[in-house]
């Protein structure tokens, strides 16, 4: 998992702070810098924040430095055409196309440096044609935006789904991430990519946008704490993108595999485990459960004995706590009347039920995969 922090010359920092920020990122393995030059205090205090000075900082202290390109970018650097010398000249490595960019653009673009484009709003059939055109001539990203007014940031499903579209065509994707601390103006807000972690810690977003299959995160925070920059880059060393690609990849073609470990000498249960060969997600998906839609239809009339109180011995703390652990996978039994053999698996601890009997649980490995499991999907049980 890569990791970057954001640069605004011009805005609150001073140019010693800004060096300061830099040289800290550098510190603790950070790998990006990730810069606006089309916010209106950027470009008017161009000549007297050192922008391009720290630019270059940042490129020998090993960071690659990311610029937005848009056509009002052009205002920094006094109405001049951007180019790819113009921006290697000033420090700046890479290229983010938000709007305005024509495929010529693109394509010189991407014989100098690696591209990246708005992750939040591409469609499949611009990622298409932006993929065959630079495909093979240099490294490709997708970065979502942020969002400075509150209630206006994107949804997990959304990034998810973009990401796992984006998995497919073998393209790593970024995100943003707001901190408590050293918030950008003008509304010193947050500014995150996804709104659910606005105020979130930068290692609670962390983990959450790793497992929607984000490869790469950035601070988005003008000027936050060090603290703030050694957890995040604490959380991001176990991490894995690869990990994370996969899970997206799986996303998108809609057939998930978990590994699950049969804790039931039912045979009943077993069998319906081990030989079905692949289980559907129910369409109208319930919040602290998946549902298996073929559990009732194979169990037709079997008999389903209770299995003592709904708890089960082999999970730590289930029966302490008198619980449904999440990443147990149930089936409703005979108590349920006709409501039996329903087949689950939890996503939230619930209470242990008598009509339930725990069958097994999803191996630990597997668990990051269960928020990502879009209504429908077909779902394949490993037990080995």
């Amino acid at each position: 998992m890569d990791i970057g922090i954001s640069l605004y010359p011009g805005c609150n920092n001073t140019f010693y702070e800004n060096m300061e920020l830099l040289k800290n990122a550098a510190s603790l393995g950070y790998k990006m810098v990730f810069t606006s030059l089309q916010l209106p205090e950027v470009i008017k205090n161009r000549k007297t924040s050192g922008a391009e000075e720290l630019f270059r900082l940042a490129r020998e202290l090993g960071l690659k430095v990311m610029a937005d390109i848009s056509p009002e970018a052009r205002a920094f650097f006094g109405g001049e055409k951007i180019t790819p010398d113009l921006l290697l000249n000033c420090g700046i490595s890479a290229a983010r196309f938000d709007f305005g960019a024509t495929k010529k653009d693109i394509g010189t673009f991407a014989a100098a440096m690696p591209v990246s484009f708005n992750a939040s709003t591409v469609t499949e059939k611009e990622l298409r044609s932006f993929v065959g055109l630079v495909r093979g001539r240099t490294e490709i990203l997708g970065l979502h935006n942020y969002y400075p007014r509150p209630h206006t940031g994107l949804s997990e499903s959304f990034v998810r789904n973009k990401n796992a579209l984006m998995q497919s065509f073998g393209i790593r994707c970024g995100a943003f991430l707001s901190c408590r601390t050293g918030r950008r103006g003008p509304l010193f807000e947050g500014l995150p990519t996804v709104e659910h972690f606005r105020d979130a810690s930068p290692e609670t977003a962390a983990k959450r946008l790793a497992q929607l299959g984000c490869d790469l995160l950035v601070i988005s925070e003008e000027k936050p704490d060090l603290r703030d920059l050694k957890r995040l880059a604490l959380a991001a060393l176990p991490l894995c993108a690869e990990d994370a690609g996969t899970v997206a990849r799986e996303v998108h073609i809609g057939r998930i595999r978990l590994h699950v470990e049969l804790l039931s000498e039912d045979p009943l249960a077993r069998k319906l485990v081990e030989t079905c060969p692949a289980f559907t997600a129910r369409r109208d998906a319930a919040e602290e459960c998946i549902r298996l839609a073929e559990g009732r239809t194979v169990v037709k009339d079997a008999k389903i004995e209770p299995a003592d109180d709904g708890t089960h011995p082999d999970i730590p703390g289930s029966q302490e706590n008198g619980i449904i652990p999440r990443g147990a996978v149930t089936l409703d039994n005979d108590l349920y009347g006709r409501y039996k053999g329903e087949l689950q698996i939890i996503l939230k601890d619930m209470p242990a039920d008598k009509r339930t009997n725990v069958i097994g649980r999803i191996w630990s490995k597997d668990e990051r995969k269960l928020d990502n499991v879009p209504p429908g999907a077909r779902i394949v049980l490993r037990t080995r």
